[in-house]
């Protein structure tokens, strides 16, 4: 499935206003869109970030948080100081069942053969009633703290690349930027795949003799263990995923066939990979910064589109 986005998009998104920059006549994916990057956000997979642009720090999050949970609480112990009906049906319950056994009333029953009240059947039944409701309001408390985070997340931005870098990798849409001219629009071209060499590629080849094929190496100056791996085998990752690789399928390919001295056989989160520096620390890189790595090595031609 497409998605599509107006040439006129800004590079920096407000989550509520999302919808309003599809290219698409498509009601339903605009209404659904908002949710699902409301959710990808509260998950850590989308980073959220301020109208500059950066990213909003972890102690803005944790308190945002905090606050969400304490008008959760609020909220919950204000329903459970208010009586509720079904504590006075079970007290009503309980008394009556108290004097009709200090009464004659099991003794007459017994004589005339009458059925003694089934009380206990009856509190039971409420009390299974009572720990329903109890777990309704549980519910609605994480509601409530779920929408607390959602109000505050919908006045913060996304970074358009950042969002169609999830929309590729994570839920398999081809996203493109609705645009005539590429040139005009610097997040078209990041995103589009280009139609044809670059000027510099196209001159190497013009310099080649022909007949020759001569393979150079990859030039893997400043990259991190993780990127070189992917660049050093990427034709071997190719073979495997084809000519087109998602960031998951050479996430795939690292975990089954890295190597084990920069990335460990045990990786214990499907969404992210671990890796190992040259001083023998432990990272992880998540599959969006894998995909936007590949994105960025696309347009500067440094694997094939």
């Amino acid at each position: 499935m497409k998605v599509a986005f107006k040439a006129d998009s800004p590079a920096l998104l407000k989550i509520a206003e999302i919808g309003e920059f599809l290219a698409e006549t498509n009601d339903l994916l605009r209404r659904n869109l908002v949710f699902s990057v409301l959710a990808a956000v509260r998950d850590g997979e989308i980073p959220l970030r301020n109208k500059a642009g950066l990213k909003v720090s972890s102690d803005a999050l944790r308190d945002t948080k905090r606050k969400a949970r304490l008008v959760a609480k609020q909220k919950a112990e204000s329903r459970a100081r208010k009586a509720c009906l079904l504590d006075f049906r079970l007290a009503d319950l309980r008394d009556e069942k108290r004097r009709y056994l200090a009464s004659e009333g099991p003794v007459l029953s017994i004589a005339h053969g009458i059925r003694i009240p089934e009380y206990d059947k009856k509190i039971v039944d409420l009390t299974r009633e009572k720990q329903l409701l109890v777990e309704w309001e549980r519910e609605q408390r994480d509601l409530d703290k779920a929408i607390q985070l959602n109000n505050f997340n919908r006045r913060g931005y996304v970074w358009l690349s950042d969002l169609a870098g999830w929309l590729r990798d994570d839920q398999g849409f081809d996203v493109t930027i609705a645009s005539p001219d590429r040139a005009a629009n610097l997040l078209a071209r990041a995103l589009a795949e280009p139609a044809q060499q670059t000027v510099d590629q196209q001159e190497q080849l013009d310099d080649t003799p022909s007949g020759t094929s001569e393979k150079v190496a990859p030039d893997t100056t400043g990259m991190v263990a993780w990127q070189a791996v992917i660049l050093n085998n990427w034709s071997k990752i190719e073979e495997v995923h084809g000519k087109r690789p998602a960031a998951k399928n050479v996430m795939n390919w690292l975990e089954k066939f890295g190597p084990r001295d920069t990335i460990p056989k045990e990786q214990p989160n499907f969404r992210s990979l671990q890796w190992i520096d040259n001083s023998g620390n432990m990272k992880s890189v998540t599959t969006r910064r894998i995909g936007n790595t590949l994105s960025e090595w696309r347009k500067d031609g440094i694997v094939p589109t």
